[in-house]
């Protein structure tokens, strides 16, 4: 998605948007590819699903309450 599309179906600020996108692009969460004049940014699936593992297992072991409320299921 463009930066555009995500800061109108949020409803938030552009700036915003990408300053967030960046940060989460450094943190290998989201993949962009420049175009002539904007970026089309994704998740990073590969690591959003080992972080959802994670988050799985920290649930599983400190938290199992949860587990019916926080479903992470990718």
């Amino acid at each position: 998605m463009r930066v555009r599309e995500i800061s109108h179906a949020l409803g938030l600020e552009q700036t915003s948007i990408s300053h967030k996108l960046k940060c989460l692009a450094f943190c290998d969460l989201t993949i962009f590819e420049n175009g002539e004049k904007m970026r089309t940014y994704e998740l990073n699936h590969e690591t959003v699903k080992l972080t959802s593992r994670l988050v799985d297992r920290h649930i599983s072991n400190y938290a199992e309450n949860l587990r019916d409320r926080c479903s992470l299921e990718l």
